[in-house]
């Protein structure tokens, strides 16, 4: 049976991945003292976001299937699935890191980044719902956090691929 993560870490995931990678490489880098840290909290900050998302996605499905009950609207009952959905795929991802993070495996790395990379649809669901206000912080927010990302991966060493059981 196929791993069900493999289309995150197969060549064409990967050669994504080093796209977006190609756009930071020629910013200044940060200490190496500073990517240390960020490596060893890697983990324990990942599953944080991981454990405090699973609580949250619930929450998120359960108030706004009120509020679009309220309001009658069913726009307002899809954005709040996918929203609810996207913050629970993401919130997996990371739990799924924190082992790798842990040994600074690849595959962790890997999922963070693709936690992060949910992160534009959270940009994407505040502008379909006129939160105009939130989208320059939620831009520069996801700008850091992927520059950050990029800054530590070299930390991470091995395949992105699960290992044969």
């Amino acid at each position: 049976m196929a791993d069900y993560t493999e289309k995150l870490t197969d060549a064409k995931a990967m050669g994504f991945i080093d796209q977006v990678g190609d756009v930071f490489k020629g910013l200044p880098h940060l200490p190496t003292a500073i990517i240390d840290i960020l490596v060893k909290i890697a983990p324990w900050l990942a599953l944080l976001g991981g454990v405090l998302g699973l609580l949250a996605g619930p929450l998120i499905g359960v108030l706004g299937s009120i509020g679009s009950i309220l309001t009658l609207s069913p726009y307002f009952m899809f954005i709040t699935i996918v929203t609810t959905v996207v913050t629970l795929v993401s919130s997996i991802l990371l739990l799924m890191a924190f082992s790798p993070l842990r040994k600074r495996a690849m595959r962790g790395w890997v999922f963070l980044f693709w936690s992060q990379m949910l992160s534009a649809v959270d940009i994407v669901l505040s502008l379909l719902q006129g939160q105009t206000g939130s989208i320059v912080g939620g831009l520069i927010g996801f700008a850091i956090g992927l520059y950050i990302l990029f800054e530590i991966r070299a930390s991470y060493k091995g395949s992105a691929k699960a290992k044969a059981a």
